[in-house]
């Protein structure tokens, strides 16, 4: 079941962007672009239509230059486009613009085979990868992700982690997605992670951070970076960007969870209850009952999740420091006998998991409950925000 609503998630992140990228069709943008020295041999992409480096063809590979400080984000940026082909999108180009923008850079403008693009902080890769990969039966230009490149600044990755705000999209309007959702699945889908501005920290912090990142990406490739970064990062373009692939909670799901650095403080479990959640003692206990001095530290949590008052829908719980989302993920169409409950991995410092796993199961439907079915289940009180089907997955 996994496997397939993975699948779904994909899709639906794909038909989202194209949707939005359709809305804006022949809608003349007039924002005045940041000055924004990019240094790589291109001008920069910003709020401007048309601003972009040469036509890429169809074999054309790119990759990703993210994260949420741009100068750093822009260092190791110019560095690895040095003697190559390199463009940024600006950091005025709002979150749900930068798909549309990427894709304009690919369908009108040629450079050579391999291209180096870096993207403003509220960028979601996961965004970029199923917008491009879901288009190939369409009307865009293939593209190929080579390596996603995600620079972690060491001294303020924890205080993005715990932002309570959202980012904003266009014109000032609230986009939908936590800017702590934002920074770990940069970290999530890349394929390395130069880690700048670490050197003040004492040993037994750096390894914590170090194993942290690992639990969030077993498969990333850490890179501390020094002063001096000329040449302490490199490409490997035989590395291919996937859509959630490397994600350590997916990882978790699946019992392939091996992070290659390990801190006795940050661990890793998987949450199941078989039975769906009653909405109002879920959130209930998540406001009360979830301190971190008892629970730990729970940096991130994500899966699925299935709340009783709304049988028709599967849902996503996800959870990036402070934020938690619940989103309808696809309709459910479980067959007889397939479980209703909920599939939840975490990570974090400090875990409690029997306390978690506790005080989860106490939000579990009762036997009676449970035995009184789904006609009783649709007339609980609900606090948790309405599920607009048409949003699935937004």
């Amino acid at each position: 079941m996994l496997e397939r609503l993975l699948m779904i998630e994909l899709c639906r992140t794909a038909q989202l962007q194209t949707a939005r990228a359709s809305r804006r069709d022949g809608v003349a943008h007039h924002q005045v672009p940041r000055d924004h020295t990019n240094g790589l041999g291109a001008v920069t992409l910003s709020a401007c239509a048309g601003t972009a480096v040469g036509l890429i063809d169809s074999s054309t590979e790119v990759a990703l230059v993210l994260g949420m400080c741009a100068p750093e984000r822009h260092t190791i940026a110019r560095m690895l486009s040095s003697g190559g082909s390199g463009a940024v999108i600006g950091e005025d180009v709002p979150a749900g613009e930068v798909a549309a923008r990427l894709q304009t850079l690919v369908r009108d403008f040629r450079t050579s085979n391999r291209v180096v693009i870096e993207c403003p902080s509220a960028t979601s890769s996961t965004d970029l990868i199923a917008r491009f990969t879901g288009a190939r039966a369409a009307t865009d230009p293939p593209v190929t992700f080579g390596p996603i490149v995600t620079v972690v600044d060491a001294s303020h990755l924890m205080f993005d982690l715990d932002r309570r705000d959202y980012v904003e999209g266009e014109d000032g309007q609230p986009f939908p997605v936590p800017w702590a959702q934002v920074t770990v699945t940069q970290i999530e889908n890349a394929t390395v992670l130069p880690i700048v501005n670490w050197r003040h920290f004492p040993r037994a912090q750096l390894t914590e951070l170090l194993s942290l990142l690992s639990h969030l990406n077993p498969s990333a490739r850490l890179k501390l970076v020094g002063s001096g970064w000329a040449r302490q990062v490199n490409l490997d373009w035989n590395q291919r960007a996937t859509v959630g692939g490397t994600a350590g909670w997916i990882r978790i799901l699946r019992d392939q969870h091996e992070p290659h650095v390990r801190d006795p403080r940050v661990s890793s479990f998987r949450y199941e209850q078989l039975r769906p959640l009653h909405p109002g003692r879920v959130a209930q206990t998540l406001l009360t009952q979830f301190d971190r001095e008892e629970v730990g530290h729970i940096v991130r949590s994500v899966g699925l999740c299935r709340i009783a008052s709304r049988p028709a829908m599967v849902g996503k719980w996800e959870q990036a420091g402070a934020m938690i989302t619940f989103a309808p993920l696809a309709p459910a169409r479980s067959p007889a006998g397939q479980s209703l409950g909920q599939e939840i991995a975490f990570i974090g410092f400090d875990l409690n998991p029997g306390l978690i796993r506790s005080r989860l199961d106490s939000c579990a439907l009762t036997e009676d409950e449970f035995t009184a079915g789904p006609a009783a289940w649709v007339h609980y009180p609900d606090p948790i925000p309405h599920w607009d089907p048409r949003n699935m997955n937004r």
